[in-house]
């Protein structure tokens, strides 16, 4: 099962109320240093505070990931926001050990194709 990372949970610091609705749909990927991006179903605004509950799939184990994050740049694509989120309170190792793995997962399918190039 690849690395990877669901969010259950997105609220702004300022206000208890929870942005995820039922129906919305929440998809991370792009997945750097200190940031990632989150494609929503809804807008959230450049510069706004978040505190996420989100989950890493590693190794075929789910671990917690609870994080605060700001919304540092947002682009619409047919009704669906590409937003670019820095995360500043997270668990950095647990970060770094799913960067690590998606990395070897990428250099293991970079060689098949290579090898299958010939």
């Amino acid at each position: 099962m690849p690395a990877r990372v669901s969010v259950s949970s997105i609220k702004t610091i300022a206000t208890p109320f929870e942005l995820i609705k039922d129906s919305d749909t929440v998809e991370v990927t792009g997945i750097y240093a200190d940031s990632f991006l989150l494609y929503t179903s809804f807008r959230l605004e450049t510069g706004l505070l978040l505190s996420m509950k989100a989950e890493v799939l590693l190794q075929g184990q789910r671990h917690p990931f609870p994080a605060t994050a700001v919304v540092l740049k947002v682009q619409e694509q047919k009704n669906i926001f590409c937003n670019e989120v820095k995360l500043r309170q997270y668990d950095k190792e647990l970060w770094l050990q799913l960067r690590q793995e998606i990395d070897e997962t990428q250099k293991r399918i970079d060689r098949l194709f290579e090898s299958m190039k010939g």
